[in-house]
């Protein structure tokens, strides 16, 4: 009885979390072969996405009690992983469970055009110079067209 109250406390400790941010969750089940075969992937992502812009948690599956029904209502079998967005289920991920299929899972899913890469602001800022590199270049041509003017007049 016990094991039941602090099941529950955390699922309904989950559901607070995930009203807020950008969350990969990882259903397992500790009798799920898969589960633990892909454990020590989810152990590195995890580690690995410190100071991203989402956040990871994992809930077993005798925890999911007092877990919403919306995110209960997405897990087929084991392991399953999901992205959810300020408490609303975005995606489930289909794909390997390697760290970097993991990684591109979180990004993708993340809303976009709020945050920039690097590449992005490298293309930004090129296009920026490139833009003031035209102008200035036809500033000049105007003046060198105005001296020459100026001189057969």
């Amino acid at each position: 009885m016990n094991d039941h109250k602090n099941s529950s406390s955390k699922g309904m400790l989950l559901n607070q979390k995930l009203k807020k941010g950008h969350w990969v969750v990882l259903f397992y089940a500790e009798w799920c072969g898969h589960c633990q075969a892909m454990k020590p992937e989810w152990e590195k992502f995890k580690s690995q996405s410190q100071g991203k812009k989402y956040n990871v948690d994992e809930i077993e599956s005798s925890e999911m009690v007092d877990l919403d029904e919306q995110f209960k209502a997405n897990v087929q079998g084991f392991p399953t992983i999901v992205f959810i967005d300020k408490g609303k289920l975005k995606s489930v991920h289909s794909g390997d469970r390697t760290v970097d299929s993991l990684d591109e899972f979180a990004n993708n899913s993340l809303p976009k055009g709020k945050s920039l890469n690097i590449n992005s602001l490298l293309k930004k800022n090129l296009k920026t110079k490139s833009k003031k590199t035209k102008k200035s270049k036809s500033k000049s041509k105007n003046k060198t067209k105005t001296k020459h003017q100026k001189k057969h007049n």
